[in-house]
């Protein structure tokens, strides 16, 4: 137990210092081969290979975090928005549903389900449906740039297509040329 509670603080000081990329892999390695149902090892695992530029390593080691914790909100946050900004693969929004947004969550998972769940509608031009999500987000962090930008999009999406894509590209153009 000390040793994975060293290996724990060793890896924390790292990751907070973003130092080498190669050494934190290499304790993350060392702790996943004593501890390999760790979700939070996984969970980082996951980040450096994002880092790295390599996702499907990062996919395999977010799928079995899922896997090990599949009712941990923080492993469920972690694994929809890394799918979400993956492949386009829209599969996680069937797991964010099954999760009762009124069942004791802390308002920033509320925020960031919310943020997932409206980012899925807007990829599928359902603006309405993305605006009220990305509301109840805001409610809860009213500056969050993600948040922010996806109210914009949707809100400019969805007046677009009730003007009609051309009309509304050459007002948008009409306006930014007298700015």
């Amino acid at each position: 137990v000390e040793e994975y509670l060293m290996g724990k603080e060793r890896l924390k000081q790292l990751v907070q210092a973003e130092d080498d990329k190669v050494e934190i892999l290499a304790l993350l390695h060392n702790l996943y081969s004593k501890f390999v149902e760790d979700p939070e090892v996984l969970a980082h695992l996951g980040d450096i290979y994002v880092r790295l530029g390599n996702e499907t390593k990062a996919e395999q080691y977010y799928q079995k975090m899922y896997n090990f914790d599949p009712l941990s909100t923080a492993s469920i946050i972690k694994y929809c928005t890394f799918m979400l900004k993956g492949n386009g693969d829209q599969s996680f929004i069937d797991i964010l549903d099954n999760l009762q947004l009124n069942q004791n969550l802390a308002a920033e998972d509320i925020s960031e389900i919310s943020w997932l769940k409206a980012n899925s509608h807007y990829r599928q031009n359902r603006f309405d449906e993305a605006d009220v999500l990305v509301n109840r987000a805001l409610m809860n962090d009213p500056w969050n740039i993600s948040y922010l930008v996806l109210k914009a999009a949707s809100l400019t999406k969805h007046q677009a297509s009730q003007l009609g894509e051309e009309c509304f590209d050459r007002g948008l153009a009409q306006l930014l040329s007298e700015s």
